[in-house]
């Protein structure tokens, strides 16, 4: 489990902002594309400590936040919001499973997106309207059904292993 702050982090995360600048435009669906830098945040919920994702969270937050339209430190908020949740659940659920993980990874991207659309109807900017339904729903679908994927590869870049569960046997 490497440190956040690492090159090799910051270097994977750099990899993920140019596939979001690069490669998401050519592949979108109906204006809806995959993001791939949210990826990275429900792989670290089920590979690595709550501690590590929620930095990473708040990281990744705060690049998106100075890079995008959204009012500064809202994206943040809502993203180390959602993992500090999405982290609760994932304790109770076995990580193991493709299903599991896409099916998280599309709860995490539709429930941020859609907390971020209604904030944009709120404060306005350049997304006064946010996004339609159809594209929180279709964007989160289409980085989901990528989770099983990109954790392969990240787990190999990483040299990560599922941490091991331990049962009770006698209560």
């Amino acid at each position: 489990m490497p440190r956040i702050f690492s090159g090799k982090v910051i270097l994977y995360l750099i990899i993920l902002v140019a596939l979001d600048m690069s490669l998401r435009p050519m592949i979108r669906l109906w204006d809806a594309g995959p993001i791939f830098i949210y990826l990275m945040i429900p792989y670290a919920v089920f590979q690595w400590e709550r501690s590590r994702a929620l930095t990473l969270a708040a990281f990744i937050g705060v690049f998106r936040d100075l890079t995008g339209t959204h009012p500064l430190g809202l994206e943040t908020i809502v993203l180390v919001l959602f993992t500090f949740l999405f982290d609760l659940l994932a304790q109770k659920v076995e990580r193991n499973f493709n299903f599991i993980r896409v099916a998280g990874t599309f709860l995490f991207v539709f429930c941020v997106l859609t907390v971020l659309a209604v904030a944009a109807c709120f404060f306005g900017g350049d997304a006064a309207f946010g996004y339609p339904a159809g594209v929180v729903f279709v964007t989160a679908f289409y980085t989901g059904c990528l989770a099983p994927l990109f954790f392969n590869l990240t787990a190999r870049w990483f040299h990560d292993r599922l941490p091991l569960k331990q049962y009770e046997l006698f209560g």
